[in-house]
């Protein structure tokens, strides 16, 4: 592969470092994650992941594909362990040259460097092949090797017909791919329920079409939407072990009733005792199950019952450190389509009472709205809005009445907000850590000097210090109502995107900014790598790093921390 095909990587390894060959082959391999594409009839995208394994640690990688007729590559994400920087899809000769580029040795062993999603037009049979592939090492007298190789690796792709559930595991959320099916569904007439079981068939067919997702879970995908496409309550019976292995592992669990990710670790051993089977149940609730206010204000429309069993008995679960991540299926009113980011899902507790999913979101392009639980409950769907009388010209209206509506931030009043009032380090604090929907217990070696665990904000700050978000003064004091500045809110919300699994790895020009030497040490690279992923902006050709943060510059950073992770 030439390097002058990829524009930035021609500046770093050439321009920068003078290259040489791999003085013995480092390269042992070059592969794709599956070799046996199928795609599901109606479906037109799959993905597949790229897999190196080099001898020594290296910086850089390019591939080239060949893509038979009817296949086009529509993005490139790189792997969870990629800090480097992509490079574009560029083409030459028939062959699609792409890659990333680092300044540092920071590879090893094999790596998943990619994932490479392609969109998929007609029924004919077709291949990828993995024609080039090299990676770059940065040399100890400042030089660069490189080694290429030609691994020919291909993979099939073919279409299969209507009504086969058998298609490889998605890779995210809402990959294209639909993931393996299971046993025949058998089906109560009195209740409609549908109770399929993951046998070990479809659990093996699903390990070996597993791929790894954007934050390093090896996905197992499997699709019962037919299966379970007339019933009234599905429930999924699978072998607990799936869920409670050490591996970074998940599974999704697509219904006609809702999507369901699964991460290893969300039924605990000590809950499940010797219980060998976890059931998922899914439920249609409807208005009757909810309270009068809960009914009315969903209009009846969408209303679940979720909750898990083990060995056919129902428990109650709850795991705030490993949460699920539901996505029900949803059709907006014409009224709620000009406002999708109202509609919020609500849990009744075993009260009645009714409260707001906060990290929920309606996804139109998916058709569903989701949500992460760590409980479940019964759920339903509806819109809410709220406006303060003095944000109507604020440049952040937005963002202040998005996160008002799901509780994570608070007027001053119950009709004004204050858009222009400071906000304290422990104010903010407490919002970030609502927007991440953590929770992490505190130890009595964490606990900071000036933050007694009778404050309102107690629970936010020392989750804050536990994750790493938040380390104190040096005679270990938070200082929470001094007001925040714009730098230590650039610092924390760099460590939340990175905490979340979304590091930002590109870093802008910082002397673009008139007061860019105002900036602290500590706080130079967060900036520089907030302003690159166009999470600030600055106004005026300013940073202004020591100006105190307001709150509606506040509520605007972090609905960009909710709108990238929910």
């Amino acid at each position: 592969m030439r390097v002058k095909l990829i524009a930035a990587l021609l500046a770093v390894c050439c321009f920068i470092y003078p290259l040489a060959a791999f003085a013995d082959g480092q390269l042992q391999k070059a592969e794709f994650s599956q070799r046996d594409v199928q795609v599901p009839s109606g479906a037109n995208e799959f993905s597949l992941d790229i897999l190196v394994t080099n001898k020594a640690a290296f910086s850089s990688a390019e591939f080239g594909l060949q893509l038979d007729a009817g296949l086009q590559i529509k993005s490139v994400r790189l792997g969870s362990g990629i800090t480097g920087s992509p490079v574009n899809v560029l083409e030459k000769n028939g062959i699609s040259y792409f890659g990333f580029f680092d300044t540092k040795n920071n590879y090893a062993g094999t790596v998943n460097v990619c994932t490479v999603v392609f969109g998929y037009e007609g029924d004919a049979a077709a291949s990828v092949t993995l024609k080039e592939a090299s990676v770059t090492t940065i040399t100890a007298n400042g030089g660069a090797a490189k080694e290429t190789t030609a691994p020919d690796a291909i993979a099939h792709v073919t279409r299969l017909s209507a009504g086969n559930g058998s298609t490889p595991g998605g890779g995210g959320t809402q990959g294209g791919g639909g993931g393996t099916s299971a046993t025949d569904p058998i089906i109560d007439p009195d209740n409609g329920r549908a109770t399929v079981k993951l046998d070990a068939n479809a659990i093996a067919n699903a390990l070996e079409q597993a791929v790894t997702d954007a934050n390093g879970y090896t996905v197992l995908a499997f699709d019962l939407t037919s299966e379970t496409s007339r019933a009234e309550e599905a429930a999924i019976v699978f072998p607990v072990d799936l869920i409670q292995t050490a591996a970074k592992q998940k599974l999704l669990i697509r219904t006609s009733l809702g999507t369901i990710e699964i991460p290893a670790g969300a039924i605990g051993k000590q809950q499940s005792g010797n219980a060998s089977a976890v059931t998922l149940v899914v439920k249609k609730a409807g208005g009757a199950a909810l309270p009068a206010d809960a009914a009315d204000q969903s209009g009846r429309r969408l209303a679940v019952d979720i909750h898990f069993e083990l060995d056919g008995q129902p428990i109650a679960w709850s795991n705030d450190l490993t949460p699920v991540h539901v996505m029900l299926p949803y059709e907006p009113t014409v009224e709620e389509k000009s406002h999708p980011d109202n509609l919020l899902v609500y849990y009744v507790d075993d009260s009645n009472g009714w409260h707001v999913m906060p990290g929920s979101r309606y996804d139109a392009a998916a058709g569903t709205i989701g949500f992460y639980a760590n409980h479940f409950s019964r759920f339903a769907v509806a819109p809410a809005s709220m406006t303060f009388s003095d944000t109507g010209n604020s440049w952040a209206v937005k963002e202040i009445e998005s996160l008002a509506i799901r509780g994570i931030i608070t007027g001053r009043t119950t009709d004004t907000f204050d858009p222009n009032a400071q906000v304290t380090r422990a104010d903010f604090t407490k919002l970030l850590i609502g927007v991440l929907g953590r929770t992490a217990p505190a130890s009595g070696s964490v606990v900071f000097s000036d933050v007694k665990g009778s404050d309102y904000y107690y629970d936010a700050v020392m989750t804050a210090r536990t994750l790493g978000l938040a380390a104190g003064t040096a005679d270990n004091a938070f200082e929470p109502k001094n007001p925040i500045t714009r730098q230590d809110m650039m610092v924390l919300l760099d460590r939340a995107f990175a905490l979340s699994g979304k590091p930002f790895a590109a870093m802008a020009e910082l002397s673009a900014y008139k007061d860019a030497g105002q900036l602290s040490a500590y706080a130079r690279d967060s900036a520089a790598k907030l302003i690159a992923a166009d999470v600030i902006a600055g106004s005026d050709g300013k940073l202004r790093p020591k100006d105190r943060l307001t709150r509606a510059e506040a509520a605007k950073v972090l609905y960009k921390l909710f709108g990238l992770l929910y």
